[in-house]
């Protein structure tokens, strides 16, 4: 799967909602994983969506593709000839979301990748962006209801491509 910007009908909606906890609600940790790999699949099944100006999906896909770079906003935005305040109209009007959202939220979503790799807590922080694992874990567990470490946990590979999860894990 390449990265991008991806179609959500409203199944994947109610799946990122239900993945989302609200605080009022707590997931165990099988729930939570299988509900990811249900969104993974559905995610995995569409085909990117073209942003409808192509500068602001260059920056999409730049972002995607290095999600530890340190440019902010501006510099992005004058890296590719266009204004910040475009950027930001054109990001919240295509995805829902500010920019430092979507920049967010892309950030977590791609180091996805790299937790079910199994790789270190602290390695894929600073691959994704983040100046302190701390606050990775925080941003991580903000969208998954667990930590990144959690999230490994319970998964478990089998043949090299599906994973099953264990019987009895409740990290809340």
């Amino acid at each position: 799967m390449q990265a991008g910007i991806y179609s959500a009908n409203h199944f994947v909606d109610g799946l990122l909602e239900r993945a989302c906890p609200d605080g009022l609600r707590k997931l165990s940790a099988e729930y939570l994983q299988s509900l990811l790999i249900v969104l993974g699949v559905e995610i995995a099944s569409t085909s990117p969506l073209p942003l409808q100006l192509p500068r602001a999906r260059n920056i999409a896909d730049a972002l995607l593709a290095q999600p530890d770079t340190l440019q902010d906003q501006a510099k992005l935005a004058q890296q590719w000839g266009v204004s910040v305040r475009t950027l930001s109209r054109l990001f919240r009007e295509q995805t829902g979301l500010s920019f430092s959202q979507w920049r967010q939220q892309a950030k977590v979503v791609t180091s996805l990748y790299w937790v079910q790799a199994g790789l270190p807590v602290s390695e894929i922080a600073t691959r994704s962006g983040y100046s302190n694992i701390s606050a990775y874990i925080e941003a991580f567990k903000g969208c998954f209801g667990i930590t990144p470490g959690q999230f490994q946990a319970t998964l478990r590979y089998q043949d090299g491509d599906c994973f099953s999860l264990p019987a009895s894990q409740n990290f809340q």
